[in-house]
Formats: C-alpha cells, sequence, structure tokens
C-alpha cells in the first residue's frame, strides 16, 4: 500500500511546509516536484490530513490518463 512507504526527506518537509502554509491562512499553494519524487505519495498524506482537520479536497488533473491513476491510488488508501 502507498501509504505503507516511508517517506523521504523532501517528501516529509513538502508535507509540513503546505501543512503550515494552509494553517497559516495561505489558500493558494502549488507544489511542484520532478517525475519520480513521490508526488502522489504526498497527495494522499496531505489530503488524509487534510479531511482530518476538516478542509474540503478538491484535486484536479489535466490528463484522463491521470484521472485514473489517481483514482485507483487514492482508492488503495482508502479515501
Amino acid at each position: 500500500m502507498l501509504l505503507d512507504r516511508p517517506m523521504w526527506p523532501h517528501q516529509i518537509f513538502a508535507t509540513a511546509e503546505v501543512q503550515r502554509l494552509i494553517s497559516t491562512g495561505v489558500n493558494r499553494i502549488c507544489l511542484t516536484a520532478p517525475c519520480g519524487a513521490g508526488k502522489t505519495l504526498i497527495m494522499c498524506r496531505l489530503i488524509i490530513w487534510a479531511a482530518q482537520e476538516g478542509y474540503q479536497v478538491a484535486l484536479y488533473t489535466n490528463r484522463k490518463s491521470l484521472v485514473r491513476q489517481l483514482c485507483e491510488v487514492l482508492t488503495s488508501c482508502g479515501n
């Protein structure tokens, strides 16, 4: 399962920084990372955190193939 994977330092930093920004009221954040950096794991962690904190979550993508891929991953994460 994706959430069982350990996070790399850059993933931990990115997740914590987005959480900090949201907690301080920033509402427009763009997190980018190169291919293979673990963006899907970061997204899953942030979605779970946001839902637990009572935030509404919307995830947008510009590719149909990414929609299918993300749906499969999020379903496997239980969200």
